[in-house]
């Protein structure tokens, strides 16, 4: 009997392999949703910009195939052995948002930190193969500091926090999060920002 069992489960695990060996996955396909680097502002030296709080979503419905640049064309589908699988006119859309920019974070603050970070979208028209982006916030380069001092000036100030030496210490408009959804034809952002 405890040779049966071991029969089996070597038979078992054997099986698990080879299925797992010959599975057809496909193309791995690694796109950016990332703004190229004309859309966004200069970040101080020594602060890389992030990318976080990322989420994306597609749509229930069809449009023609179209490049970010509006171009039509045809999306061209490939298995893992670069053999081509399909061609299609149509795809769904696709709906990513995140926040980007630089981000300090402070212990005893929590994970939000401190930064000059943007809220973007970006919207695919081709399976993900490309992505048009947008800068939904454009508030990481502005503050609420009008440089008057008084009233309303700049009464928010951190010189404890070196990446905004560059903004004479103004505290920035910086995005925290951001949070998305989609109904139907309609697409809803929101996002937290100082």
């Amino acid at each position: 009997m405890v040779n049966n069992v071991g029969k089996l489960l070597v038979g078992a695990v054997a099986a698990v392999l080879m299925g797992t060996s010959i599975a057809d996955d496909g193309q791995l396909v690694r796109k950016s949703m990332l703004p190229s680097p004309g859309q966004t502002p200069e970040f101080p030296a020594g602060y890389p910009p992030l990318a976080d709080h990322a989420f994306i979503d597609s749509m229930k419905f069809y449009v023609p195939s179209q490049a970010a640049d509006g171009t039509v064309l045809e999306v061209l589908y490939y298995n893992i052995d670069d053999a081509l699988v399909d061609t299609r006119v149509t795809a769904k859309p696709l709906i990513g948002v995140y926040h980007y920019g630089p981000a300090v974070e402070y212990e005893g603050i929590g994970f939000i930190g401190h930064g000059l970070r943007d809220a973007y979208a970006a919207v695919s028209l081709d399976d993900g193969v490309t992505y048009k982006v947008t800068n939904l916030s454009e508030s990481a380069s502005e503050s609420s500091c009008d440089g008057s001092g008084g009233g309303g000036g700049c009464n928010v100030t951190r010189e404890d926090i070196p990446l905004f030496e560059g903004t004479d210490f103004a505290y920035p408009g910086d995005v925290v999060n951001i949070y998305q959804s989609t109904a139907g034809a309609n697409a809803l952002v929101v996002w937290l920002s100082r």
